[in-house]
């Protein structure tokens, strides 16, 4: 079993406030979800920032390449939403043996 990770780290561009932030996470998380079946968080509840959201993904197959794909599909399905740019990537794939 592999677990698939990416943490990002979204600028929004146009975020005055925490609910113009909260509002774009959960509208891109209410995409990711259903589109990829991922589990999406946002890792650091940030108040002095509201144009800057840090999210994990996760994902689980049984594949490493899978896994892999997966999350490339993912960032791009992200990147080409437009309401942000990301910022930074961190990419993991974590091998359980069974």
């Amino acid at each position: 079993m592999f677990v698939g990770i990416l943490r990002l780290t979204l600028d929004i561009e146009g975020a005055q406030s925490l609910k113009d932030r909260r509002s774009v996470v959960r509208s891109l998380r209410d995409k990711l979800k259903p589109r990829f079946n991922v589990a999406v968080a946002e890792l650091e509840d940030d108040t002095v920032f509201y144009n800057r959201a840090k999210l994990g993904i996760a994902t689980i197959s049984n594949e490493h390449k899978h896994a892999d794909e997966q999350l490339q599909q993912i960032l791009g399905f992200i990147d080409k939403q437009g309401e942000y740019v990301i910022s930074s990537v961190e990419e993991e794939i974590i091998s359980f043996n069974e």
